[in-house]
């Protein structure tokens, strides 16, 4: 089994079966206002997050992306096949180590553990 990039929690959301079509839809929405705010490729600044107050878009897109974390990780944990499970873990450890550092734009390329 081989990965070649890291997949964003949209797309997880969209194929893991566990949201309604309008849940999806609503997910998208949230999605895309906040990249329209803060993806420079959709017209916005990575510098949005600093801004305060955070705009209200920014905290729903917050809030969303913790909102189903849990059924995700349940949901995949049940699929993933035991000897990978270290290597997710360990991959998983070192993104969340990076709030210790200073932000820099994680890639989509998937590391090799």
């Amino acid at each position: 089994m081989s990965v070649k990039y890291v997949v964003g929690l949209q797309k997880c959301l969209q194929q893991s079966g566990l949201l309604t079509d309008d849940q999806v839809q609503c997910a998208s929405d949230i999605d895309m206002r906040a990249k329209s705010l803060f993806e420079p490729k959709y017209g916005g600044r990575y510098e949005t997050f600093q801004e305060r107050p955070l705009r209200d878009v920014i905290l729903m897109y917050a809030a969303h992306d913790s909102r189903y974390m849990l059924d995700l990780y349940n949901f995949y944990i049940s699929k993933l096949p035991t000897e990978w499970q270290p290597r997710v873990f360990a991959g998983s450890a070192e993104r969340a180590s990076w709030f210790k550092q200073e932000y820099k734009r994680p890639g989509t390329d998937a590391p090799d553990f």
